[in-house]
Order: structure tokens, then C-alpha cells, then sequence
């Protein structure tokens, strides 16, 4: 997981969970970490990242309210790309996008 092209760290406690055309994908834990949905329709979209105090990062992205993010998928792979609209975890009381790209397999 990167945060504005710096590392966010590593994390290997992930849960991925499909039903339907929807998997939703999540990473760390309530503290710090990562949730995002993508579905399957006609073809992989991104529906929505939350991202939760990684790499002092703290914010969502939305399909439909922000610019489209990106999805692929190698094998078991899924990679993330786009921006989310958030705040520094040290300075709450700004807003500012995050541009984050995440590389998770479930």
C-alpha cells in the first residue's frame, strides 16, 4: 500500500470476502487499514476505499463522487489505483486528497 507514492506499509492480515459480483477486500484493523469494494459486473470497477490512518493518511473514496479509481486483477491479485479525498492523521482539520495504490491478493 503506498500513500501519495510513499509506503504504507505492509499488511498480511487480509480478508476478502465475494458475494455476488461484489468482493469486498480489507486489510489491518479498525485502527489503521484498509477496506475497499470492487465489483465484477462488465468488468472490474471500484466502488469504494476507505482507508483509515495509513501513512498518516486518513479518507474515502466514493465511485460516482470522485474521479474514477482503477482496478486490475493477476490471478489472485488485485491492484488499486486513484484518489481519495481525506485528511493527515496529524492534522485533522484540513482536507486533502490522497492518491494511494494498493496491491492486495485474496
Amino acid at each position: 500500500m503506498s500513500i501519495d507514492s510513499q509506503d504504507a506499509g505492509t499488511e498480511r492480515k487480509v480478508s476478502c470476502v465475494t458475494i455476488g459480483r461484489l468482493t469486498t477486500v480489507s486489510a489491518g484493523d479498525e485502527q489503521a487499514g484498509f477496506t475497499a469494494a470492487v465489483s465484477s459486473g462488465e468488468g472490474l470497477l471500484v466502488q469504494t476505499v476507505s482507508i483509515r490512518n495509513l501513512g498518516g493518511f486518513t479518507g474515502s473514496y466514493n465511485k460516482g463522487l470522485d474521479e474514477p479509481a482503477h482496478v486490475t486483477m493477476v490471478d489472485r491479485t488485485y491492484q488499486l489505483s486513484g484518489i481519495a479525498d481525506g485528511f493527515e492523521t496529524n492534522n485533522p482539520s484540513f482536507r486533502t486528497p490522497g492518491k494511494f495504490a494498493i496491491q492486495v491478493s485474496c
